[in-house]
């Protein structure tokens, strides 16, 4: 069935399969890093980043500059089950990773990611990908990067080519068509988030009369404590 998306109201967000690279000035080892790619639901409009690892800091850090690129953020943000931002898998209605949630909340967004085995619950970021590791990635295969930050600036100038450029389908190119569109996402005036994992003490319970101190999130009698 034919999807409709509206302006301002999904984005897509997912790592790529194939990995840019840096290279390790002493050794000359070959370094492999991720590849962050979003795309805004009615536009295609893209946004791409490398990180180090997908790990939850590196993958909600990548959100937030997904947000400043956008210049606001989507009703919804649509991720596959990573671990990164699931805690606990399921067909439908995966957990959220708290942080992760606490992230969206800070933007006023929801999180909810695609059903497992379901591709066409993100057929659109999977075109993203496939058009960013073809009009950026393959673009990148003879240059040598020693930095992340290095890799990341030349992504931004590529990434600016990508959008600029006409859509196939379409007159117009992708950023001029995320442009015309009415509230294609909310403006945020918000501060970036500071992140700071949760960490969960396995086997202590508290006292059932105990005051918490400001690194507490939230207490229930008789239960373990999430203590960032």
């Amino acid at each position: 069935m034919r999807q409709i998306h509206r302006a301002g109201e999904k984005t897509f967000v997912d790592f790529a399969g194939d990995h840019p690279h840096l290279i390790d000035r002493k050794s000359g080892e070959q370094i492999e890093v991720e590849l962050f790619v979003a795309v805004l639901s009615a536009s295609n409009c893209t946004y791409a980043e490398a990180t180090a690892t997908q790990q939850s800091e590196e993958f909600i850090a990548a959100h937030t500059h997904m947000v400043e690129y956008f210049c606001g953020a989507s009703a919804v943000v649509v991720p596959d089950q990573l671990k990164s931002g699931v805690s606990r898998p399921y067909r439908y209605g995966p957990d959220v990773q708290r942080t992760y949630q606490e992230w969206a909340e800070h933007y006023g967004t929801v999180v909810i990611p695609t059903r497992q085995r379901k591709p066409r619950d993100k057929a659109k970021v999977e075109v993203g990908v496939l058009v960013t590791e073809r009009w950026i990635l393959a673009r990148l295969l003879d240059e040598i990067f020693f930095a992340l930050a290095d890799l990341n600036t030349r992504i931004a100038e590529l990434l600016e080519d990508l959008n600029t450029r006409p859509h196939p389908s379409r007159v117009t190119a992708r950023a001029w068509a995320f442009c015309g569109s009415p509230s294609a996402t909310a403006p945020s005036d918000s501060m970036p988030p500071v992140i700071a994992p949760f960490h969960l003490r396995r086997g202590r319970r508290a006292p059932r009369r105990f005051a918490l101190g400001v690194a507490a999130r939230a207490f229930v009698a008789g239960r373990s404590i999430d203590r960032r």
